[in-house]
């Protein structure tokens, strides 16, 4: 009889798409199915109990489990399986073993799951960005507010132009942030390529490896640049450079600047004539092969080993460049390094080293929106010092009644984006309702999601991104009145 049930069972596991088989209580394969054999191999080669199976035949009840299986051709798979005991006089003598290869399943749950954890830690970065631009927003405010109080040539002038410095390498910390959790717009600003450079030497010679020597030379050179990006082409050179010397060696890091002739740009291309600011980076490494050499920007191009690189550094950094009007090159010999060269545009300085307060100087009436009454206070201070007339508010509702009761009051409402009920958007929606020629100036910490549409339909005017120094925030005030 054993054989007629043997026979049938073999009959009904042949219908099955899944992975089906008998085993005896000696782990021995009794009868398996096509699908079986094709993934395990002989179903008559005797097997230890084990996994499923193996609980099954112990505790007599039914067992499912995932199980990393190794199949004929070498592979090792990942299986369901469903262990169902026949018993004979109680005890469990043989298991159907019912097995699904589950491995892409779980593959694209995991991949799910990291990609479900990394948009929540993009989330935090991006609330946590916002939050600490606000806190940067305040320091840096106030410290430039002590600043005008005390002599120029003071120690407490020197401490306070420190303590500013800081605060603005820590806003460049958090635009990386903002850049990581895909909140942050591209943000050109003035700035000093050698200060950029230096903050990534600093962060890279803490993680050097053993046996490689990094050296700088650094001399100042303004470019109007996004911090964050051009950091990041920085980032990734040395990165790419050190990956180089696994043996050891030195890592130069330098910024200076050239002026590119009519002659020179003619035989170069991307170059125009003018002033740029030069980032090398260089090595002592293996050095580039020259066949290799024109291909080094491409995307997923790479010389590492397997696993080693993804390709993407130096193509992202290219293209970061580029999008600066700058031009790359690259020169390598093998065994005797490669040095990697950033060309970018010089800032043109059209009106001496600095602003003239005067030019920022207004006797217009403004209204602050912020839900931070220490950054409401300290735009205050810093407008009523260069003559403005300024009134705060802690919320858009407040606001929006006091421009309902000043009718036509005020020259500008300056706000902040992200608020408790009405955020800045919504409130410069309304203040175009009720004042269609009042313009708006935002200001935000958390990137800007809007459309360039939904900013005109608003009526807003400019996009101040937090923290914003005293001086960028009275030019962007001052730009918005000399162009109504």
């Amino acid at each position: 009889m054993p054989s007629q049930r043997h026979a049938l069972l073999e009959l009904v596991f042949g219908a099955l798409s899944e992975l089906v088989a008998l085993v005896g209580q000696d782990g021995r394969v009794i009868v398996a199915n096509r699908a079986y054999v094709e993934a395990f191999g002989d179903a008559s080669r005797p097997a230890v109990p084990r996994g499923a199976v193996g609980a099954a035949l112990s505790t007599g009840g039914t067992v499912r489990r995932t199980e990393a299986r190794l199949r004929a051709d070498g592979v090792t798979r990942e299986y369901e399986v469903t262990a169902l005991p026949i018993a004979d006089g109680g005890r469990a003598t043989e298991v159907v073993e019912v097995s699904r290869d589950v491995t892409e399943e779980r593959d694209l749950a995991r991949q799910l799951q990291h990609a479900q954890k990394m948009e929540a830690i993009g989330t935090l970065a991006g609330a946590i960005a916002h939050d600490f631009n606000n806190i940067l927003f305040g320091i840096l405010g106030y410290a430039e507010l002590v600043r005008m109080d005390v002599p120029a040539d003071s120690l407490a002038a020197k401490n306070l132009g420190e303590l500013i410095r800081g605060a603005q390498r820590a806003r460049r910390v958090v635009d990386r942030l903002q850049a990581f959790s895909r909140n942050a717009e591209a943000r050109l600003a003035p700035v000093d390529l050698a200060n950029l450079a230096d903050e990534v030497a600093r962060m890279v010679r803490v993680g050097l490896p053993a046996g490689v020597r990094l050296v700088t030379n650094l001399a100042s050179a303004e470019i109007v640049a996004d911090p964050g990006q051009i950091a990041q082409v920085c980032t990734n050179l040395c990165a790419n450079a050190i990956q180089a010397m696994p043996d050891g060696g030195t890592l130069e890091i330098t910024v200076h600047t050239i002026d590119v002739d009519d002659e020179f740009a003619a035989r170069h291309v991307g170059f125009r004539p003018g002033g740029y600011a030069v980032l090398g980076v260089s090595d002592t490494g293996m050095g580039i092969p020259a066949e290799y050499l024109d291909r080094v920007f491409e995307p997923f191009f790479t010389t590492k080993e397997f696993g080693a690189g993804t390709g993407l550094g130096l193509s992202v950094a290219h293209g970061i460049v580029r999008s600066h009007g700058g031009v790359t090159t690259v020169y390598s010999q093998p065994g005797q390094g490669t040095t990697f060269k950033v060309y970018l545009p010089l800032l043109a300085r059209t009106g001496g080293a600095g602003a003239d307060p005067d030019g920022l100087r207004g006797t217009e009436r403004i209204l602050v929106v912020d839900d931070e009454p220490a950054i409401a206070e300290m735009c205050r201070q810093i407008l009523t010092r260069l003559g403005y007339q300024v009134a705060t508010r802690s919320s858009a509702e407040d606001a929006l009644t006091a421009l309902r009761e000043a009718d036509g009051g005020f020259d500008l409402v300056v706000t902040d984006l992200v608020m408790p009920g009405l955020n800045g958007h919504a409130l410069a929606c309304a203040v175009h309702e009720i004042s269609p020629k009042l313009p708006v100036l935002l200001m935000t910490g958390f990137g800007l999601s809007m459309t360039e549409q939904q900013v005109v339909g608003a009526g807003i005017r400019a996009v101040v991104g937090k923290p914003v120094v005293a001086g960028e925030l009275t030019r962007q005030i001052r730009a918005v009145f000399d162009t109504r």
